[in-house]
C-alpha cells in the first residue's frame, strides 16, 4: 500500500472513530446529570492523563525499531513481546495506585462521588496502557486498514454500551460496568490479534534481556518527554478540577477540547511518517535530512489545508456549535472553546517527530518541562487577572512559545536556518486568507438570515469548504495535496 493510501486509511478510520466519540458525548451530556457527567469526565481525564505517563514511550519504540529490522520477523516479534510485557507491568502499578488513592483524589478534585468509581477507572487504565502497543505495531507493519477497522469497531461498541444504559434506564455505574467489560475484551482481542499475526509467520513471542534493555534505553527519555507532553495537554483541566467545583469543571471541559479533526489529520499523517522517517534518516547524510524536512513540510501543508478552514469556520460560529453539542445549558463554554481553537496552528504537526527519528528524544524533555512550567504559571496568572472564562489562554500561550523554541533546535539538527525549518510564508498566507474571508462572511450571514441553528450550521460547513477551495487555488502545494487525496478516494493511486 502506498504512503498516501496508508495515511488515508488511518485518516478514515480515525475520522469515523472520532465521529462516533462525538456521538457518544452528545448522548452522554444529555442522559447524565451535571454531577454524573462531571464525574465521568474527571475519571476519563484522569485515565487519559495517567495512561501516557505510564507507557514511558514503549509503544513508540515499536515504530522506531521494527522498520530497522524490517527483514527479521523474529526480531519484530521480540520487540513487540517486550513492549507488551513492560506495558503490563507499568499498567498494573498505575491501576493499583489509582485504586488505592481513590479517596485522596476525590477530595483533591472536590468530588466525593468520583472516589466511588475510581476502582472501575483503574481497570480501564490498565487495559488502555497495555493496548497502547497495538496501533504502533499495525502502522509499522503497514496494516493501516486493519487498525482503522478495529478502532471503529470498538468506538461503535462504546456507543452501544451507552445505548444499553439508556434502554434499561440506568445511570453512570451501569455504563461504567459495561465499559470495563468492553475494555477487557479490547485488551484480549489486541493481544490475541498480535499473537496470531506472528504465529501466521511461524514466529512466537520471546524476550531477550539485551534487546529489552536497548528498548528501554530508547524509550525512557522519550517516555519522560511524553509525560511532560501529557501533563501539558491536561494540566488546565486538572487544575480546573482542583480550583473549581464539578459544575464549573463541566462547563470548562466542554469548551476546552480539541476539535476531533485535529488529531485525526495531523496524527494520521505523523503516525505513518514516523516509521518512514526512521528508516530514511542517516546522521551524516544531508540529502536524507533534506528529504525528511521536505516531506515534513508537505505533511504540515496537508494538515493546514484541512485544519485551518475548520478553525476559522468553527471560530465564527462557536455559539451555534456549543449549543448543538452540549445544549444551551453549556453556552458559557463558548468563549473557552473559541480561545482553544487558536491552538490549532501549533497542532498542524507533531514537533517531536524530527527529534525522535534522529534518535534525540532527550531534548524534548527539556522543552516539555519548560512548556509545563509556562502552562502552570500562565494558568495561575490568567486565573487571577482575567478569571474563569479565559483560562484556556494559558494553554495557547505555552503551546506557541514551546513550538517556536523547538523549531530552532530542529533547524540545528537538520542543518536548516530558522526561516527554512518551517513553511512560515505559506502558513502565514493561509492564515491571512482565513481571516480575510471569515470575518466578512460571518457579517454577511448575520445580515441576510435571522438567527437559526440549521442555517448557521450550513453556513459553517460552507465556509469551511470555501476556505479549502480558495487555499487550494492560491497555494499550489495545497492544490497538489488535495489532488492526491482525491486520487486515493477514487482508487487511482497504485
Amino acid at each position: 500500500m502506498s504512503l498516501t493510501k496508508r495515511v488515508f486509511a488511518l485518516f478514515l478510520g480515525n475520522g469515523l472513530t472520532q465521529i462516533l466519540n462525538f456521538i457518544f458525548i452528545l448522548l452522554a451530556v444529555r442522559i447524565f446529570n451535571v454531577l454524573d457527567y462531571a464525574t465521568f469526565k474527571q475519571g476519563t481525564i484522569l485515565v487519559m492523563t495517567i495512561s501516557p505517563l505510564l507507557v514511558l514511550g514503549i509503544p513508540v519504540s515499536i515504530g522506531y525499531f521494527l522498520p530497522k529490522v524490517a527483514t527479521d520477523i523474529h526480531e519484530k516479534a521480540r520487540y513487540t513481546a517486550q513492549a507488551i510485557l513492560i506495558l503490563a507491568c507499568l499498567g498494573f502499578i498505575g491501576a493499583m495506585g489509582l485504586a488505592l488513592l481513590a479517596g485522596k483524589i476525590s477530595r483533591l478534585y472536590n468530588n466525593a462521588a468520583l472516589g466511588d468509581y475510581l476502582g472501575i477507572f483503574a481497570i480501564m487504565l490498565f487495559c488502555d496502557v497495555v493496548c497502547a502497543f497495538y496501533p504502533f505495531l499495525l502502522i509499522a507493519e503497514k496494516r493501516n486498514r486493519r487498525l482503522a477497522t478495529v478502532s471503529v469497531l470498538f468506538a461503535v461498541l462504546r456507543v452501544v454500551c451507552l445505548f444499553f444504559t439508556i434502554w434499561f434506564d440506568k445511570g453512570l455505574a451501569f455504563f461504567l460496568s459495561l465499559n470495563v467489560f468492553l475494555s477487557i475484551f479490547r485488551l484480549a482481542f489486541m493481544i490475541g490479534d498480535a499473537t496470531m499475526y506472528f504465529r501466521s509467520k511461524a514466529v512466537i513471542f520471546s524476550v531477550l534481556l539485551s534487546k529489552l534493555k536497548e528498548q528501554i534505553r530508547y524509550s525512557f527519555p522519550l517516555g519522560i518527554s511524553q509525560i511532560l507532553v501529557t501533563l501539558n495537554s491536561y494540566i488546565d483541566k486538572n487544575l480546573t478540577s482542583i480550583f473549581y467545583l464539578p459544575n464549573k469543571y463541566a462547563v470548562y471541559v466542554n469548551g476546552a477540547f480539541e476539535v476531533p479533526m485535529v488529531p485525526i489529520v495531523s496524527g494520521s499523517i505523523n503516525s505513518v511518517l514516523f516509521p518512514e522517517f526512521s528508516g530514511m534518516y542517516i546522521k551524516d547524510n544531508p540529502h536524507a535530512k533534506d528529504k525528511i524536512i521536505y516531506l515534513w513540510h508537505q505533511s504540515i501543508l496537508a494538515s493546514a489545508v484541512l485544519l485551518l478552514p475548520v478553525m476559522f469556520a468553527l471560530f465564527v460560529f462557536t455559539d451555534t456549535i456549543i449549543e448543538l453539542l452540549f445544549t444551551r445549558q453549556y453556552l458559557e463554554s463558548a468563549d473557552i472553546f473559541r480561545i482553544y481553537l487558536l491552538i490549532i496552528p501549533t497542532r498542524l504537526t507533531y514537533f517531536g517527530t524530527p527529534f525522535n527519528v534522529a534518535g534525540k528524544p532527550r531534548r524534548l524533555v527539556i522543552y516539555g518541562a519548560i512548556s509545563l512550567a509556562m502552562s502552570v504559571s500562565a494558568y495561575l496568572v490568567v486565573q487571577s487577572i482575567f478569571g474563569f472564562s479565559y483560562l484556556a489562554l494559558s494553554v495557547v500561550a505555552a503551546s506557541y512559545v514551546t513550538s517556536l523554541i523547538i523549531l530552532a533546535e530542529i533547524g540545528k539538527i537538520y542543518g536548516r536556518k530558522y526561516s527554512e525549518v518551517f513553511p512560515w510564508k505559506k502558513i502565514a498566507t493561509l492564515l491571512i486568507i482565513g481571516v480575510s474571508i471569515s470575518l466578512p462572511y460571518k457579517w454577511l450571514v448575520t445580515k441576510i438570515f435571522k438567527k437559526n441553528m440549521m442555517i448557521e450550521l450550513g453556513a459553517c460547513a460552507a465556509l469551511g469548504v470555501l476556505l479549502v477551495i480558495v487555499m487550494a487555488i492560491l497555494i499550489p502545494e495545497t492544490r497538489n495535496i488535495l489532488k492526491n487525496m482525491t486520487r486515493v478516494v477514487t482508487g487511482s493511486i497504485n
